[in-house]
Formats: C-alpha cells, structure tokens, sequence
C-alpha cells in the first residue's frame, strides 16, 4: 500500500509540475507581447485596410467583408457622400491634372484609350426575347 501511494503522490506531483510550466510559459509569451508593444501582424485591425476587392469593384462580400471599403483610408482625403468613391476619386486623379495643359499627344492618347474601353463596353446587339414578344402582343408600355 505505502508503494501505490508513493506512486500515487509521484503522478499527482508531476502533473502539478507540467501545470505550473505550462502557466508559466503562458505568462511568458504574454508578457512578452506586452513588451513587444502589439507590433505583430496578427493584431493590425482588418478594418483599417481598404478591401483590395473593393478597390476594383469586385468585392461582393458587402458588409460581411472584414476590410474597409472606406477609400478615403488609402488616400486620406475627404470624398463626398452622394457621390459612388470609386468614381469621384477618379475625377480626383483626372483634376490635378488639368486637361487645358494637355498637348495634342496627351490629347490623342487619352482619346485613344477611352475608345478602347468603349469600344470593350459595346452595347450588345442581342434583343430581348421576352422584349420582342412584349412588343408583337402590344402589351409594351409605360407599366411593362
């Protein structure tokens, strides 16, 4: 009896050992993370970076995205409220520079890439069934 008690008070001893280790090295890597003042990454708030999706007008997560869509943290400017931020800050892009300073390289080529993108947003030349059948029973008009 007094050998399963000795063992007993051996197992008890080392688990209260492994306990206090573990604590400790708890404690340890706390106060190291006081010390090191918050500087990992691990705690930059994700609201504080602009949803690189966003940004592109990709993001489809809306309020569930755990980045910002606010663009005026990338650019600290103040932006209208009525307006969509993505394309005001274009306009902000387009006013520093003034387009009456443009030569007529400047000129051409700017002209020359907005037809690109027009010509890539082309309005499609497909009709709409459900259109066309509206229009041979004359059910379209103003409520249709």
């Amino acid at each position: 009896m007094l050998e399963a008690e000795a063992i007993e008070m051996r197992k008890q001893k080392k688990k209260e050992e492994e306990e206090k280790a573990l604590l400790d090295s708890l404690f340890r890597d706390a106060q190291n993370a006081r010390e090191a003042g918050g500087s990992s990454e691990e705690e930059v708030d994700p609201k504080s970076i602009v949803c690189p999706y966003f940004k592109q007008g990709l993001c489809q997560k809306g309020k569930k995205c755990k980045y910002s869509h606010d663009l005026t943290l990338d650019r600290g400017e103040e932006l209208d409220l009525y307006v969509d931020q993505r394309t005001q800050l274009i306009m902000n892009e387009y006013k520093q520079e003034d387009m009456a300073t443009w030569d007529e390289e400047k000129l051409m080529s700017v002209i020359r890439e907005k037809e690109k993108a027009y010509v890539k947003q082309k309005p499609t030349e497909i009709v709409c069934k459900y259109f066309l059948d509206a229009l041979e029973k004359g059910k379209y008009n103003w409520n249709w």
